[in-house]
């Protein structure tokens, strides 16, 4: 009987060991969690199709503090001076560039003249859609922004229909500071989960001015 006691306390010790471990990996999780990622819900129909209207997204803070921002990361930004909302757009043009709406293309100079980016993410409603202002007129002359140091241009793939660099105040660029982090998946509806990679770019020299 005294053998079988000692195994019971034992065994009693060990489930509190268990549990307390237990507690901590999901406290470890929670914190892990609000230091590295973060959810939001998508509202509007924006970024069409890459992410859907109320599709939660997966996003991870401080994406930028060892990395640069690329061109074609989707990333989810706050005005500035306004933490009260979001928005979820995609980066087109980088600090120090000049970026150019011509005849709903895209151009951009980095200092080697002016190159048409290749969107392969946009739908045919969005091909060759892209204006100065969501229901601006052609811009057959081109529309110029020089986009300062720190700052980067940011605009929705549903082109037709989101309210982004092309139509904010203050010349429109978002600065880096603004950034909240980079978009990783969508994670609701589990139907549509899916991951979001970083974009690869090509120019088309074919219409390079």
């Amino acid at each position: 009987m005294r053998t079988r006691y000692k195994i019971l306390i034992g065994l009693g010790i060990g489930g509190g060991v268990l549990v307390g471990l237990c507690v901590i990996s999901i406290v470890a999780l929670l914190i892990l969690r609000f230091a590295l990622f973060e959810p939001f819900q998508m509202s509007g129909n924006g970024m069409m199709p890459a992410i859907a209207h109320n599709e939660f997204i997966f996003v991870a803070r401080r994406s930028y503090t060892h990395d640069d921002p690329q061109r074609g990361d989707i990333v989810v930004y706050y005005p500035r001076g306004d933490s009260r909302k979001f928005f979820v757009q995609r980066i087109i043009g980088l600090p120090g560039e000049t970026l150019i709406l011509r005849n709903g293309d895209v151009f951009i100079d980095a200092g080697e003249g002016e190159n048409r980016i290749v969107e392969s993410y946009l739908d045919d409603q969005n091909q060759g859609a892209t204006y100065s202002a969501p229901t601006g007129e052609y811009d057959r002359a081109g529309t110029y922004y020089s986009i300062p140091e720190e700052h980067y241009f940011l605009m929705g793939d549903n082109r037709r229909n989101s309210y982004d660099s092309r139509a904010f105040s203050r010349d429109g660029f978002v600065h880096l500071d603004d950034l909240f982090g980079r978009v990783q998946g969508v994670i609701l509806p589990l139907s549509a989960m899916r991951g979001i990679e970083r974009m690869t770019y090509s120019f088309d020299v074919s219409e390079s001015i």
